[in-house]
């Protein structure tokens, strides 16, 4: 009977120091949102005042602001906690990163990764970012040559530049939620996907990418570099293509682009090598430098009667084209527009071009160009189209023999009916 009450009051001793260890109370939450909410699974670890963790983390402290946490220095900023670097004597492998931490008796979200805060960690393997990081800053995980896997919460609004610069390992980045990914303010060379070039949405990676309608804007550098895709289907809430945002997906051989979308970024969707036609709508005003660069699969495209130039370099380099058609509304053709299209054989150029740029049509083999334009256009630098013959309108043909570059030409007629139109 003894031994048993010994026994008991043990138990009872620890139930009463277990009790009193874990139970802190979370009222006293600070955080960027000041609500204190974990969104979902997203854990709050709780430090004791003895150093012990609630998920058993390794705890250490450095001075009154800022702690180790399994390796990982967090520090205190205000309301919020920053991640701001790692132990380098020590080995950091798969890390993830808390929600929130109760220090001191108050509950902290963590909210931004520092410019830097894991350069050259190279032992890094896989990370875990939650919801509450809104920020990761420049270079944060430059020449991280180990790190394979991120997982990126759905908090997250930038990225710095150079953020996952030289990651060459990286193999997968994973999300949770398209509409936050597409609305990421991301920098150049930060976007982990120039790396990685597989995206995964809640575990399964995408293929055949599906916009939501929530989705307004899809922001510069969303997909650069994402070569798993094949595929994107884009509502018609979508008035906004950013620069970039497609650019060297090289795996993508269709797009639907909705009569919603009034503007085509720089490079949107520049090296898509297997993108083999894209018809853009009349909503469409504006197309950026090098939308469609090295896009070598294209053999088809429609210009739309609402676009007034095609920019530096749009085509450069698309060379499965073989006829182009520009419409009456382009006022102007940048210089290099369609450089380096080496199997367009023919043009159709609107009645509305007054200039066409330096080197635009070099490197291609054009047999014959049909300009609609009765005056003139200017022309910058030396054409190499002399072997091509120019169809022009009946009553300008005398203007085009005198007008130097177009009288080099190798023979200069008259438009007729059965001539393509632009």
């Amino acid at each position: 009977m003894k031994k048993f009450g010994v026994s008991l009051c043990a138990l009872l001793m620890s139930v009463c120091l277990f009790t009193a260890c874990g139970s802190d109370d979370d009222s006293d939450v600070v955080g960027p949102g000041g609500s204190g909410n974990s969104g979902g699974n997203d854990e709050t670890v709780i430090i004791y005042d003895d150093g012990r963790t609630s998920n058993g983390s390794v705890y250490s402290p450095i001075n009154k602001e800022s702690f180790y946490l399994d390796g990982v220095i967090y520090f205190i900023e205000g309301s919020y906690l920053t991640v701001s670097g790692y132990n380098t004597e020590g080995l950091l492998r798969n890390i993830t990163i808390p929600f929130a931490i109760k220090f001191r008796n108050v509950r902290y979200e963590v909210s931004k990764i520092a410019d830097n805060a894991f350069e050259n960690c190279s032992s890094l393997y896989s990370i875990i970012i939650p919801n509450s990081v809104t920020s990761i800053g420049s270079r944060a995980f430059l020449d991280c040559s180990g790190l394979t896997s991120i997982t990126i919460g759905k908090g997250v609004t930038s990225i710095g530049y150079d953020a996952f610069f030289r990651c060459d390992a990286l193999t997968d980045v994973h999300i949770l939620d398209i509409e936050a990914w597409c609305n990421i303010s991301f920098s150049y060379f930060s976007n982990p996907l120039n790396s990685a070039h597989h995206l995964f949405l809640n575990g399964e990676e995408i293929v055949n990418l599906i916009i939501p309608n929530s989705v307004t804007s899809i922001g510069d550098y969303a997909f650069d570099g994402c070569t798993g895709l094949t595929s994107i289907t884009i509502p018609n809430s979508v008035t906004s293509i950013g620069e970039e945002a497609f650019h060297y997906c090289t795996g993508l051989t269709s797009i639907t682009i909705p009569n919603s979308v009034t503007s085509i970024g720089a490079w949107a969707f520049g090296a898509c090598s297997s993108l083999t036609s894209i018809t853009i709508p009349n909503s469409v005003t504006s197309i950026g430098t090098g939308a469609f660069d090295s896009c070598r699969g294209l053999t088809s495209i429609t210009i739309p009667n609402s676009v007034t130039s095609i920019e530096y370099g749009t085509f450069s380099g698309c060379s499965g084209l073989t006829s182009i058609t520009i419409p009456n509304s382009v006022t102007s053709i940048g210089n290099g527009a369609f450089n380096g299209c080496s199997d367009l054989t023919s043009i159709t150029i609107g009645k509305g071009v007054t200039s066409i740029g330096n080197s635009t049509f070099m490197g291609c083999h054009l047999t014959d160009m049909y300009c609609y334009a009765e005056k003139v256009p200017e022309i910058d630098g030396q054409p190499q189209w002399w072997i091509a013959t120019l169809h022009v309108p009946a009553n300008s043909i005398s203007e085009y023999q005198n007008a130097n570059n177009w009288k080099n030409f190798g023979s200069i007629v008259a438009l007729t009916n059965n001539d393509p139109k632009p």
